[in-house]
């Protein structure tokens, strides 16, 4: 594959990204296909030849959200459960409504963190 390099040498990571496809785009023959994975290498090639590199970050771990979620969901049933216990329904209605919201956000959570997590 024939590279060429981009004319200055202090491109920004876009320019060098931009000159990278045109040099793609530019070597490869007229009647076959730009397959992206090509692409791609070539990208990483002219960015780790300027000096850049391309690696994968950890992804910050929000389980304190859910189990925040978690506990406050278990502090609204405390609450609903004492204000049954006194006989304030309207009270135990909202409570049982904040345990059932804390729930669902902690459930709509986990699903993120799992179906994230298992992506490469």
């Amino acid at each position: 594959m024939n590279r060429t390099q981009p004319p200055r040498q202090d491109c920004t990571p876009i320019d060098i990204i931009t000159n990278a496809l045109d040099d793609h785009w530019l070597t490869t023959p007229p009647g076959e296909p730009i397959y992206h994975l090509q692409a791609a290498a070539h990208v990483l090639n002219h960015l780790e030849d300027h000096g850049y590199t391309v690696r994968a970050t950890p992804r910050p771990r929000r389980h304190a959200l859910t189990v925040l979620d978690l506990a406050l969901a278990a502090a609204c049933t405390a609450a609903a459960l004492a204000s049954l216990a006194l006989g304030h329904w309207i009270w135990a209605s909202f409570a049982a409504a904040g345990a059932a919201l804390f729930l669902h956000e902690a459930h709509q959570q986990h699903r993120t963190h799992t179906t994230t997590e298992s992506r490469p």
